[in-house]
């Protein structure tokens, strides 16, 4: 499987490469970060992808579920319930400097683990990985996201301790792990907000 997903990488790159040439303009840092995730999960097989590899993701209509920025159109929400992704999730998301919105919910299929360089997403608000097939631990580095409000990761296979930094965050709002195999105390709500 991980042969298979280095294969189809690679394939992207060189058809991204020769569309760059042939067309004598570079695609955007965000069209291939965004066919990462396309080719990782599936997308041939999503029950949606309105516009998906067809110009740029933030182009005058976005890919399906993806919210963008006005000035400088970047990436600042992926939203994906129930979409049928199948596979596993990029590292590569965490180069999204603008993202906020993490939403990928409600896909069986996808499985590994959370990737520990979506911590590098500075200006992420809401991270929600919940009713997949996820394992591995939570990966400590995501409770010093700063502007952190919103994390579920609930009804997954993850396991492992609960990291207990999630306690002193002060701008977490909602903490929801049920449903896993997590071991150790869940922050005190309260304390928090």
């Amino acid at each position: 499987m991980m042969f298979e997903q280095h294969a189809n990488a690679a394939i992207l790159y060189l058809f991204l490469l020769s569309l760059s040439l042939s067309s004598l303009h570079a695609v955007s840092n965000e069209y291939v970060i965004m066919s990462q995730f396309y080719t990782a999960t599936n997308g041939s097989t999503w029950y949606y992808a309105t516009g998906w590899l067809q110009n740029e993701p933030c182009g005058p209509e976005p890919w399906f579920g993806l919210t963008c920025s006005d000035p400088g159109n970047t990436v600042t929400s992926i939203y994906f319930h129930n979409n049928n992704l199948e596979g596993t999730l990029p590292a590569s998301l965490s180069d999204l400097l603008d993202l906020r919105s993490l939403i990928i919910a409600d896909n069986r299929k996808l499985t590994g683990s959370i990737p520990p360089s979506y911590a590098n997403i500075a200006d992420l608000r809401q991270f929600d990985l919940s009713s997949n097939s996820l394992t591995g631990p939570i990966p400590p580095a995501l409770s010093g996201i700063p502007q952190l409000s919103v994390f579920t990761v609930a009804d997954n296979l993850l396991s492992g301790t609960i990291p207990n930094n999630f306690s002193t965050r002060t701008t977490l709002s909602w903490f929801i792990v049920e449903k896993n195999k997590l071991e150790g105390p869940v922050p005190n709500m309260q304390l928090l907000t």
